[in-house]
């Protein structure tokens, strides 16, 4: 049965993408992305790919109607008495918690605005014009439904969808190549500790909790609140320079989310800083309107208020909160004592975080990933990053710096391509030589760069590059065990190895992804196990590829007829116990 299922399947996707052309070409789709839904181009004949729901006195129907982006498009009317939301749904069978993108055209009808969702997030909202609106978002799958409608929807009001397209997002990678980083979505889980100092409300009726460089200042409650959910504030003001008041607590090795707000008197800046150095973490600005901060600070043992130096004049500062971070940040080592933690609020869209490059009194603060890429090699890198008003984002390959945003605080695309100098390391950083000053960045992508795959380039294999969790697309025979290893890939984060399992070549193969007589283009990695186990390639019954015994990472890039069988086989001549064979990255084409 396995042998007539995959090419029935291959039959299907290519009608599929035949049917799906106009919308491939006008959204100029990389040619490996795998497109989730079943009639997401809205051509098919009837509504059956689609289930409704709706709420209030809604009732949510569907309609294909002619003269759509690329043909046929879907009408989502409310064919009920009253208001409420109405929706298409399709079961897309999403993981929850992991990342799609989703792109398509949609439009309302002057009055009603249509919504994507991966509920219950609102992935995408667009205008009421009737109009068609292109989308092209990234959004965390709260189920396995996407649904597509609107809210609030009255009596025979309706919205409408054409071509909408929906993959499994892992950044913006050129072809297919492996992501090198870890963490670059920045959606590492952070967790923060227990609030760690006393008063951080300013709530309490005295100062008690605060201690003062005495002699240099006072200290008072007065009445205010920026963020309207207290009463008072700390009022600062010193009767020379270099008064502060502070809190202890803190430990020099680990990092802190500092956040709160502080205002100056039109003159006095206030400052967030340490009474043992004097330096600062978070510089304001003189403004009497209440400024928020939002900042993670490292190496230091307590933390210190106070106001640039002048004998008269006042600070505020209210909701101080001081949080340990207890992880989210352990793929990235720090450079030039930058705190590094991750953000919640104000992204740029696909996720829940992230990552922020606060300076630290030493300037061009950075997050690094080490040996990750080889010196010499072209690579591309994509994502996002944003400066703080003030100072710009950067990212370095190697001694390179191959990236140099803007100082805007609004989200700006990244998109480079560039070469490794000097060393294997990957840096984001901020240009920051202010305390507070910082850099932003979410979703980035680093792949090694191989050019530009034709749309005829079309790799045959499931889970090529071994990333997928398990070895479910890889069928085991000669009693093979097969396994995915995480130490030592050739990129990414796993390979596949093949080892005996009581059979002597044993091997790993998927079926029916071959046409006897004619002829592809495997390339890829493979290694042996040092006892003289040899990996090979087979095409049917043709092997194009035979490595040596060598634990070291041997390249494939071979190009031969298939015979005989339509089956792909990755082998080894292993004949014991504990003998193996790893494949990586392996990518199998047709040639013209």
């Amino acid at each position: 049965m396995k042998k007539f299922l995959i090419p029935f399947l291959i039959l299907v996707i290519v009608l599929f993408g035949v049917q799906m052309g106009f919308a491939l070409t006008a959204q100029q789709r990389t040619p490996r992305d795998k497109q989730l839904m079943v009639d997401g181009s809205m051509d098919a004949s009837g509504t059956g790919s689609y289930a409704t729901t709706q709420s209030g006195s809604a009732t949510a129907s569907l309609a294909k109607v002619a003269g759509g982006v690329g043909g046929d498009f879907l009408r989502v009317t409310n064919s009920g008495a009253g208001a409420g939301n109405i929706w298409a749904i399709q079961n897309l069978g999403l993981t929850t918690n992991r990342k799609y993108k989703i792109s398509g055209y949609a439009r309302g009808d002057g009055v009603h605005a249509p919504r994507v969702h991966l509920w219950p997030t609102a992935t995408w909202i667009g205008t009421n014009s009737s109009n068609w609106q292109h989308f092209e978002v990234v959004g965390k799958a709260g189920g396995s439904y996407i649904y597509l409608g609107a809210y609030t929807v009255a009596a025979g009001g309706s919205v409408e969808f054409d071509d909408v397209f929906v993959t499994e997002y892992v950044g913006y990678a050129q072809n297919s190549e492996k992501q090198l980083m870890a963490d670059g979505n920045m959606e590492d889980a952070q967790t923060l500790g227990a609030e760690i100092l006393n008063d951080w409300d300013m709530e309490a009726a005295d100062t008690s909790a605060w201690t003062e460089r005495a002699g240099y200042g006072a200290m008072t409650k007065v009445a205010g609140s920026p963020s309207g959910s207290g009463t008072q504030v700390l009022h600062i003001a010193p009767s020379q320079a270099y008064y502060y008041v502070s809190q202890t607590g803190l430990s020099s090795v680990n990092t802190y989310h500092v956040t709160g707000w502080a205002r100056g008197d039109g003159t006095r800046v206030p400052y967030i800083g340490t009474t043992s150095s004097g330096s600062r973490n978070w510089v304001g600005t003189s403004s009497t309107g209440w400024q928020q901060i939002d900042t993670f600070i490292i190496g230091q043992n307590d933390i210190a208020f106070n106001a640039s130096a002048a004998a008269t004049g006042w600070v505020e500062f209210d909701e101080i909160s001081v949080k340990q971070v207890t992880a989210g940040t352990a793929s990235w080592a720090v450079g030039n004592s930058a705190g590094l933690g991750k953000i919640t609020s104000s992204l740029n869209g696909g996720g829940n975080q992230a990552l922020r490059i606060s300076c630290n009194a030493t300037a061009i603060p950075m997050a690094i990933q080490n040996s990750i890429l080889t010196v010499g090699k072209r690579y591309r890198v994509t994502g996002w990053a944003r400066g703080d008003g003030a100072f710009t984002p950067l990212i370095s390959l190697g001694s390179a710096t191959v990236f140099t945003g803007s100082t805007s605080a609004n989200w700006q695309r990244i998109d480079v391509i560039a070469t490794a100098a000097v060393t294997s390391n990957l840096a984001l950083k901020s240009n920051a030589n202010v305390s507070g000053g910082h850099a932003d960045f979410d979703n980035i992508t680093i792949t090694e760069y191989k050019g530009t795959v034709d749309v005829t380039d079309k790799q045959l294999l499931v889970d090529g590059n071994m990333e997928t969790s398990g070895t479910g697309a890889w069928t085991a025979a000669s009693n093979a065990t097969l396994t995915k290893e995480t130490t030592n890939p050739k990129s990414g984060k796993q390979s596949l190895r093949v080892m005996y399992g009581g059979s002597a070549s044993p091997l790993a193969e998927q079926l029916g992804v071959l046409t006897i007589g004619k002829k592809y283009h495997v390339t890829g990695w493979a290694r042996g196990d040092d006892m003289g186990s040899v990996p090979t390639v087979v095409l049917g019954l043709n092997t194009v590829f035979s490595g040596t015994g060598s634990s070291s990472w041997q390249r494939i890039d071979a190009v031969g007829l298939t015979t005989s069988f339509t089956n792909f086989l990755l082998k080894t001549n292993a004949n014991s116990a504990g003998e193996y064979a790893e494949f990586d990255d392996i990518m199998i084409t047709r040639v013209p």
